[in-house]
C-alpha cells in the first residue's frame, strides 16, 4: 500500500511541474529570471565584441563555450536556479591573467597583438536544489589551449534575509580539482536568500597563473529547499514579485487583513475595468495575495495576482506551507 501511495504521489508532483512549466510558456520573464536575463545581455554583448575581431582559433573556442555552454555531469539536479560559465585567460609565461571580457578589450584596443601563448580556463558555476539539499558547485569542466594542473577553489554558501541585502557565509570548503573535476559545497535548506561564490587559482607545476572568483545570483529557497515559484498573469502582464525578506513575522489571526468573497468581487471587478476580460474562468481561478494576510499582506492591487486554483494550492500554498 505504502508503494503505491509513493508512486501516486511522485505522478502527481511530476503533474503538477508538467503543468508549471506549460502555464510559464505564456509568462513573461520575471523574478529572479531577469537578472539571469542581465547575464544573457551581457554574453551577448561579449559574443558581439569577439566577432569583430579578426578570426582567431582562441576566440573560436571560447565562442563555443559562451554559446553553447559545456556538458555538465548528468546529476539529477531538481532545479538549477543559475548556471554560467566564467573563463579567465592567463599566460604562464609572463605571469598575467585576465578575465576574457577584459582581454577581448585588450585585443581590440591593440594592447595585445597575438593570443600566442595565452590559456584560457572554462569554470562552471552553478547553484541548485536536490533531494533536500541546497548546493553551489563549481567544475573545472574545459580549457583553451593548454590543460592546466588544478583549480584551488575556494567554495562557499552565502545567505541573506533579502535580496540586495548584506550576505554571510554560511558554509565553505576548500578544493584542489583538476580537469571535469567539482567542488561541491552542500547545506540542509532554511529560508533564506542564499548565493555560491567561488575563488579559484590556476594552478601551472605548483605555482599560482591565474585567478578568477564568481557570484551566483540569489535564489530565495524555503525551509525544504524549494525555490520561490515565479509566475506572471499572461493577461494583465502582473508579474508575481518574490518576498521582500526570508523572516517576516505571523501576524495574529485577529489582526490579518480580511479577505471575503466580497474583496474577491471588488477585485475582480477593478482587475476587468483596468484590463478587460480575461480569457480564462474566474470560477476556476483564485485570487493569490502575493505577501500573505499571514505574514502582513494587504489587499492592495499589487499584492493581488489571479492564479489557477490548481497552481495557487498544488505549488504557491506548498511553498508557504514550508516559508
Amino acid at each position: 500500500m505504502k508503494k503505491l501511495f509513493s508512486g501516486i504521489s511522485v505522478l502527481f508532483l511530476s503533474l503538477v511541474l508538467f503543468l508549471t512549466a506549460s502555464l510559464n510558456v505564456f509568462a513573461a520573464p520575471d523574478g529572479s529570471n531577469q537578472f539571469q536575463s542581465s547575464s544573457s545581455d551581457k554574453k551577448q554583448l561579449l559574443l558581439n565584441k569577439i566577432d569583430s575581431l579578426p578570426k582567431d582559433s582562441f576566440f573560436e573556442e571560447a565562442k563555443k563555450y559562451l554559446k553553447d555552454g559545456v556538458q555538465p555531469k548528468q546529476l539529477n539536479k531538481r532545479d538549477v536556479e543559475y548556471s554560467n560559465i566564467d573563463i579567465v585567460v592567463y599566460n604562464e609565461e609572463n605571469k598575467t591573467f585576465v578575465d576574457l571580457e577584459k582581454f577581448v578589450d585588450d585585443v581590440q584596443a591593440n594592447n595585445i597583438i597575438s593570443t600566442a601563448g595565452y590559456n584560457g580556463v572554462v569554470i562552471l558555476n552553478e547553484l541548485y536544489s536536490n533531494s533536500g539539499t541546497i548546493t553551489h558547485e563549481v567544475t573545472y569542466s574545459a580549457y583553451i589551449g593548454k590543460q592546466a594542473d588544478s583549480l584551488r577553489v575556494n567554495n562557499q554558501l552565502d545567505i541573506s534575509t533579502s535580496r540586495s541585502g548584506s550576505y554571510s557565509t554560511y558554509t565553505s570548503r576548500t578544493d584542489t580539482i583538476k580537469y571535469k573535476q567539482s567542488s561541491k559545497v552542500t547545506s540542509s535548506p532554511r529560508t533564506y536568500f542564499w548565493r555560491g561564490y567561488f575563488g579559484a587559482d590556476v594552478i601551472e607545476s605548483g605555482s599560482v597563473v591565474g585567478y578568477k572568483n564568481g557570484t551566483s545570483t540569489p535564489t530565495l529557497y524555503n525551509n525544504v529547499g524549494a525555490p520561490y515559484p515565479v509566475y506572471t498573469d499572461s493577461h494583465s502582464a502582473h508579474k508575481m514579485s518574490e518576498p521582500p525578506s526570508s523572516n517576516m513575522p505571523v501576524v495574529p489571526e485577529a489582526n490579518r487583513v480580511k479577505w471575503d468573497n466580497y474583496d474577491r468581487g471588488n477585485y475582480i471587478s477593478s482587475y476587468i475595468s483596468q484590463y478587460g476580460n480575461p480569457p480564462f474562468d474566474w470560477a476556476d481561478y483564485d485570487i493569490h495575495h502575493i505577501i500573505p494576510r499571514k505574514y502582513g499582506g494587504s489587499n492592495v492591487s499589487w499584492n493581488l495576482i489571479p492564479l489557477p486554483r490548481w497552481y495557487h494550492q498544488s505549488v504557491l500554498n506548498t511553498w508557504w506551507n514550508s516559508y
